[in-house]
């Protein structure tokens, strides 16, 4: 009876052991995915300036090629 009772107690301890070595990997691999989502967001902030700057840069270029083609227009009215 001594000896089964050791057996399972053997069991139950093997078993927590397992227990506690797919907790860490669990864990583990909770903070890599933690590492990796503050990645990609960090990756999703700089995207979202460089789109704004983008967008900005282009706004400009539209002001700045309508008033050169007034420019143009004035200078050929003026030639005429």
């Amino acid at each position: 009876m001594a000896s089964k009772a050791r057996e399972s107690l053997n069991a139950i301890l093997t078993s927590i052991g397992q227990i506690q070595d797919i907790n860490t990997q669990i864990a583990t691999a909770a903070e890599e995915q933690n590492a990796v989502a503050q990645e990609i967001n960090q990756s999703v902030i700089e995207v979202n300036s460089l789109a704004k700057a983008t967008n900005e840069n282009a706004e400009s270029t539209e002001h700045s090629t309508k008033q050169l083609s007034r420019v143009v227009s004035c200078r050929n009215l003026y030639q005429n």
